[in-house]
């Protein structure tokens, strides 16, 4: 399972601006889940996707398994993908092999070859690419509950 949480301490938020700013973390989630979905359903299905790039959706079972959930009242949005191999798309993996006798077996009977999937991030490129906009609304939203007064 692939996470990207976004979050913000509970301390030192007045009640009245807590709405808006689980508003605004509500959208930040909603927004990087629909860009991850754009990304890996805007490629060719009849192409492979390559490495570095996000992957193609054949079924749809990848860009339908992502999902967004609010917790810590809503001043915390996770951003999961639930499909079996999604982070083995977003972060790579190595092992396995082919087991036959063909594709050749050390003495102790381990496979000679190593299949290789490079990264094909895809949650992740939808977080960097939202991260200044999203940063600097929430911030907004901090601001909106902060009240500045002079003291003596």
């Amino acid at each position: 399972m692939v996470n990207i949480i976004l979050k913000v301490p509970k301390y030192a938020l007045e009640p009245a601006f807590k709405k808006e700013l689980k508003k605004v973390m509500r959208q930040a989630g909603q927004e990087i889940a629909a860009d991850a979905r754009a990304l890996i359903r805007s490629g060719n299905k009849k192409l492979v996707s390559q490495s570095g790039q996000p992957p193609i959706s054949k079924t749809g079972k990848l860009a339908n398994s992502i999902k967004l959930t609010s917790k810590g009242n809503g001043l915390k949005v996770v951003i999961s993908d639930t499909a079996p191999y999604a982070l083995f798309l977003e972060a790579g993996a190595t092992g396995g092999g082919n087991r036959t006798k063909r594709a050749g077996r050390s003495k102790r009977g381990a496979a000679t070859t190593q299949r290789v999937l490079e990264p094909r991030p895809f949650i992740s490129v939808a977080a960097e690419s939202n991260r200044s906009s999203l940063e600097r609304r929430i911030a907004e939203a901090l601001n909106k509950g902060v009240d500045l007064k002079k003291v003596r």
